[in-house]
């Protein structure tokens, strides 16, 4: 009875994935993207301090990203000022662009019907003067919709789609209530943000360990994977690597918990004082404490650096849950030479911003981006060198990916601690792609503990970095077998196969075993060998950098 149930979800599986398939299967050579965040005001901000022409400021950044093997930018509050110049780098060096509009940002319930009109007018010619630049992906005009919001939202894209029908929208979500219900008309792309790396609040520390992080962050891009797929719209899964360091509300919890809005009751509020103190008096859990004579100061880490391996975990997990574009938050160059001398002593950053004497020109609501994808000058960028790592893994694959659907049902049944498997389709290829991912990064203290204790010692260096953390280096033998339902699925099998080099793996007892890179992942084939040597023409051995035109 129980198989007879699974074989009917997986003809249904198949007959929705015949019915809508995925937004990918349009092009027939649609790149993986690899992006992250860029902000025009920032980066206007930034060239002006260094008297250098706007578009040769873009190209040097855009340079930069494509010789790392990225390949797309989120522009954040984009408008008319410069945006030819973005255009212009974009097509010059590959990199194809999800402009947010700033000037036409939905703004819910503050809005009146009349307002919805004028700025879905403004906003509906300014996409009908760009409709035909290849160069960009989708537009913006929300993000992080509020699930009561969701209704007007759609009204807006109605309104704006009479000014300009092809206009095709992003829309990330942060909450699933809101994904789950969003009406149409259906935004091309649709994703999330989920933040990993972070402040628990209620534990007032670092009680999450990289291992739980990366738990979290699969399961997440799990739940909102099939909101949109349904709507048959390609799938971005974004996340951060930026270090902040938070002040107001550090102090508030140490000095005036009684006006925290969480946790509510007084008792709650002078429990989570008491245990933040206690990390600020040791510096532990990401707080410090910072004594002068003008009485005490606190800051903690909001975020902490994703240690080594991570971001290359996060990326691989957006392949294992089906998505066709992994975005980072964000690449930040720092503001100015005389922000980036005062923030070279923390203990002083710490002061100033606390008393209001001196806050750094990246300094928003007691808040500092300490460190982002663009790093810092003179300092080796490992981040941005693993997420380049990471692009060219996953690209290699790319017109395999592009192409190929999740099929929900069907997981890989792995031994190995930390490592995940998961079935695709592949329309038009007999067979199943299986996506395998080892999410063994590191260790850390404490025993590489899961989750931790309120006593341990868990620091965060003056870099936004986890100490003691030791980044795993060696390929790790992942072991796993294909379930029944896998194989039925399959059709015609007469192996299982390494998509990149297109060699058979041979099970032993029925076990398969694979080694993966930490952080890593790879892509197999169970079918014929008719298919798989069609499928082995699409991987692409080595993934140069975007192509650049003059």
């Amino acid at each position: 009875m129980k198989k007879r149930i699974l074989y009917i979800q997986l003809t249904i599986s198949f007959f929705i994935l015949t019915c809508y398939g995925n937004f990918s299967e349009a092009a027939e050579e649609k790149p993986f993207r690899v992006g992250v965040y860029i902000y025009p005001y920032h980066m206007d901000m930034v060239a002006k301090s260094e008297n250098i022409p706007i578009r040769e400021f873009i190209d040097r950044h855009f340079k930069i990203l494509a010789e790392n093997g990225i390949n797309g930018v989120y522009l954040g509050g984009a408008g008319p000022r410069n945006f030819d110049d973005y255009l212009y780098c974009a097509g010059k060096y590959g990199i194809a662009l999800i402009p947010q509009l700033n000037f036409a940002y939905f703004k819910g319930p503050k809005w009146t019907e009349k307002d919805m009109a004028t700025y879905a007018e403004k906003a509906g010619e300014f996409i009908n003067k760009y409709k035909d630049r290849p160069e960009i992906l989708a537009w913006s005009v929300k993000e992080e919709v509020a699930h009561s919001w969701i209704n007007q939202l759609s009204r807006y894209y109605s309104m704006i789609l009479e000014y300009a029908p092809d206009a095709k929208f992003n829309l990330i979500h942060s909450n699933l209530g809101a994904a789950r219900d969003l009406p149409v008309p259906d935004p091309v792309i649709i994703g999330t943000d989920r933040y990993a790396f972070w402040f628990e609040a209620s534990g007032g520390g670092y009680l999450a360990s990289p291992a739980y992080a990366l738990n979290w962050t699969r399961n997440q891009a799990a739940s909102y994977y099939p909101e949109a797929a349904k709507r048959g719209a390609d799938y971005m899964f974004v996340v951060t690597t930026d270090a902040f360091m938070m002040f107001t509300f550090a102090n508030t919890i140490c000095k005036t918990p009684e006006e925290l809005k969480h946790p509510v009751t007084p008792e709650e509020q002078q429990q989570l004082q008491k245990r933040c103190l206690a990390y600020a008096a040791e510096n532990r859990m990401g707080w410090r404490k910072v004594t002068t004579e003008e009485g005490d100061f606190y800051a903690f880490w909001k975020y902490y650096r994703q240690p080594g391996n991570c971001l290359k975990a996060c990326a691989w997990t957006s392949v294992l849950e089906g998505a066709k574009l992994f975005f980072v938050y964000s690449y930040l160059t720092y503001c100015t030479k005389e922000d980036l001398e005062a923030s070279n002593n923390i203990v002083d950053v710490i002061v100033n911003s606390c008393t209001g004497r001196k806050i750094l020109g990246r300094t928003s609501k007691g808040l500092i981006p300490w460190w982002s994808l663009a790093g810092r000058p003179g300092i080796q960028n490992t981040q941005l060198a693993e997420l380049a790592e990471a692009s060219r893994e996953i690209r290699t694959y790319e017109k395999i990916i592009t192409k190929m659907s999740k099929i929900p049902e069907l997981t890989v049944k792995t031994e190995t601690k930390y490592t995940f498997g998961q079935a695709f389709h592949v329309p038009t290829y007999p067979g199943v792609v299986l996506v395998l991912h080892n999410a063994n990064v590191g260790t850390w203290p404490e025993n590489s503990r899961y989750f931790f204790r309120e006593t341990d010692k868990i620091y965060i260096s003056d870099q936004g970095e986890l100490m003691g953390y030791v980044p795993n280096k060696e390929p790790l033998p992942v072991v796993f077998t294909c379930p029944e339902e896998i194989t039925r699925a399959a059709g015609k099998v007469e192996g299982m196969f390494d998509l990149k080099s297109g060699n058979e793996i041979v099970s032993a007892d029925g076990k398969y075993t694979v080694n993966i890179k930490p952080g890593s992942g790879t892509l197999l084939f169970l079918g014929t060998r008719e298919q798989v040597a069609k499928l082995h023409e699409l991987v692409t051995p080595s993934v140069k950098n975007n192509l650049v035109r003059e």
